[in-house]
């Protein structure tokens, strides 16, 4: 219920060597982390899984291709106000579904494909001076959601900050990415992983105590929170090991 599979989307050109050529038993991992523009967490080159017999849990999430249950994007869903961010989308995601209690999974077969072919583009960087403080503005921002150095500050609201569900701290040890200490994942959460369990009735709780009304995704996701564990611990469960 509370599973994100968003896998690596490999190039189109690779189609064949993923069904039935030299990769057939391979699926790409996101496990590794490196530091992008303005000093933001972003996801490094993909790693390969071997073998999977079934989805294997892991520590990131990856905006080309993410697919669940529709309530993760009504409970996280995109922040407004991170225009012009490139660097730092995903990790940031990330941190907000994990705490939120929602867990990514690599998948065993890569079943959609991309052509990476250079298009037409400006970078923040190129831009006329507006679109850079805009960029910078929106980093600020994504310091404060994730405890670092230099953040805006400001109030993140229900929505776009960190949930409940888990602790930040929980975060950290789960992905080996610290923020804080300017520490990125080096091939240490590549592996085995342990399910980071969470209780459900606390999680339904803290949706109905935010006030000012339950709407209608608020209803959604205190359902399937209730649905998924029914005041016991989180859907999802065992070390995530997947083969």
């Amino acid at each position: 219920e509370f599973g994100i599979v968003p896998p690596y989307v490999p190039r189109h050109e690779h189609i064949n060597r993923y069904w039935g050529g030299d990769w057939k038993h391979d699926s790409p991992h996101l496990c590794n982390t490196m530091w992008g523009q303005h000093d933001m967490v972003r996801n490094a080159i993909a790693s390969a899984a071997r073998n999977l017999r079934k989805p294997k849990l892991t520590t990131l999430w990856a905006a080309g291709f993410s697919f669940g249950k529709c309530h993760w994007v009504r409970a996280v869903p995109n922040d407004p106000l991170l225009a012009h961010v490139f660097d730092g989308e995903e990790f940031s995601r990330m941190a907000r579904l994990f705490t939120h209690g929602y867990d990514t999974y690599t998948p065993s077969r890569s079943i959609v494909y991309h052509n990476y072919q250079p298009v037409p583009h400006i970078w923040a960087t190129d831009s006329k001076k507006p679109v850079v403080d805009e960029s910078k503005k929106s980093a600020a921002r994504l310091r404060t959601l994730l405890r670092m150095p230099k953040a805006s500050g400001e109030v993140l609201g229900r929505r776009y900050g960190l949930g409940t569900c888990r602790s930040f701290e929980q975060l950290v040890n789960f992905t080996g990415v610290d923020p804080r200490r300017h520490r990125e994942a080096h091939g240490t959460r590549c592996f085995v992983l342990r399910y980071v369990p969470w209780s459900a009735s606390q999680c339904a709780l803290a949706v109905a105590a935010r006030g000012e009304g339950i709407d209608e995704y608020e209803h959604e996701v205190e359902h399937a929170l209730l649905e998924a564990g029914g005041g016991g611990d989180g859907g999802g469960g065992g070390d995530g090991s997947g083969g």
